[in-house]
């Protein structure tokens, strides 16, 4: 659906996250992002006179800054968006070449990949030239039991935004469309001149900000004009299919109960398998909105995304010992998040026909690493999909035209 929000409409101010300040909104400086400058207690490096110097954040409630949209059919109706960025984004950075979005999950902790992505970046020695990016989902629970934060001023969403459900204000906007701003907003910055050298930004997610990630690189219909887009998949629960098939691994047994036709055997045991999150079945929905033919639109426009899945070989782990969805759509795609990995990589290449010269995405493995995000995110094996360490950032460029919503 087209957004009720453009990209000119956005504004940011240095934010205090106090109701009462967030209340002095009307009085935005117009700019299009600003660094938050009356937080500093939350930062543990104090030299405020650089503008890449990569802190690191206090583990906190919300990051110290905040993007408000604005709807363009009603000046008076904003909300605010909280994030976490290395660099002041109102300054220009020649230096950048690559941004990193880094999705948190639903423990709803993103200083804490924050942080995770810039120990990352250090270690992989890229610190000079990535800027790094941290929204922050808010959810509608935590802003009612938070008296100190105006629930009215902020996007609230319910458990289902990974699968790009709506928040519950006015806007009947999804995180889909919040991340779509924010590509927006970086073509602007590059057109404009505050970072004229951008060549590349990776959306990274981890466990549910992984799920998200899949679903965004399926749903979105941005596609970047003025650099190349990158989306890394690491360790999710769950993947939405692009067909009705399953590798079959719930009910892997030889009940004489079960007959051949393992089709009808999933639709009377797991009728849900294949609804949107889980599958590409938009009509069996309730919670999101869909239009006629989105699903052959996502299915043929995945295809042309750069999805790389990164998998953990320790992430083996099932239900209840790890915290894995264990319904049955999420069962039917594999027994654990490793295998629903590899299972999920191999469909993809059944539903595109591909042969072993023409696969399409890519799927890596990292040694010795579970479910976690910051030892994948630190791996040498991850360092050329995120950072393009040791990746020419050359290599071949798209040919399809870069636009938003040209299909």
């Amino acid at each position: 659906p087209s957004s009720i929000l453009s990209s000119s409409s956005v504004t940011s101010i240095s934010s205090s996250i106090r109701s009462a300040f967030i209340r002095s909104a009307s009085k935005l400086i117009d700019a299009n992002l600003s660094y938050n400058e009356d937080n500093d207690e939350e930062i543990e490096d104090e030299d405020e006179k650089s503008s890449h110097n990569h802190r690191h954040l206090k583990s906190g409630e919300l990051c110290p800054e905040t993007w408000f949209l604005r709807d363009k059919e009603n000046a008076t109706l904003m909300a605010g968006i909280p994030y976490c960025s290395s660099h002041d984004l109102k300054k220009p950075h020649p230096e950048i070449t690559r941004v990193i979005i880094v999705q948190h999950g639903r423990g709803y902790n993103p200083i804490t990949y924050f942080n995770g992505m810039l120990d990352a970046v250090n270690l992989a020695g890229t610190k000079e030239q990535t800027l790094v990016l941290a929204p922050q989902v808010v959810r509608f629970k935590y802003l009612q039991a938070t008296p100190t934060l105006d629930p009215n001023y902020f996007l609230q969403f319910d458990k289902y935004w990974v699968f790009g459900s709506n928040d519950s204000k006015p806007f009947r906007k999804s995180v889909f469309d919040l991340i779509d701003r924010i590509l927006e907003l970086l073509e602007k910055s590059k057109q404009q001149g505050n970072l004229p050298n951008l060549k590349t930004t990776v959306m990274v997610g981890h466990g549910g900000g992984a799920q998200f990630v899949q679903r965004y690189a399926l749903a979105s219909r941005v596609i970047p004009r003025n650099f190349r887009m990158r989306y890394i998949v690491m360790n999710p629960s769950t993947y939405c299919w692009l067909d009705d098939e399953r590798p079959w691994t719930l009910y892997d047994n030889d009940d004489d109960d079960y007959d051949d036709d393992t089709d009808a055997v999933i639709e009377r045991i797991c009728p849900k398998y294949d609804n949107w999150g889980y599958g590409l079945n938009t009509e069996r929905t309730l919670k999101f909105e869909f239009q006629d033919g989105d699903a052959e639109r996502m299915r043929s426009f995945y295809r042309k995304r750069d999805v790389v899945y990164l998998l953990g070989e320790k992430d083996t782990w099932t239900y209840p010992r790890s915290i894995v969805d264990s319904t049955c759509p999420a069962m039917l795609q594999g027994k654990n998040r490793f295998e629903r990995g590899q299972n999920f990589y191999k469909s993809i290449q059944r539903v595109y026909d591909t042969d072993d010269d023409s696969k399409i995405h890519r799927l890596d493995t990292v040694p010795g690493v579970g479910h976690n995000h910051e030892q994948m995110m630190e791996h040498e094996a991850s360092w050329p999909y995120i950072f393009g360490v040791g990746e020419d950032d050359d290599e071949k460029e798209e040919d399809d035209d870069y636009s938003a919503e040209n299909e």
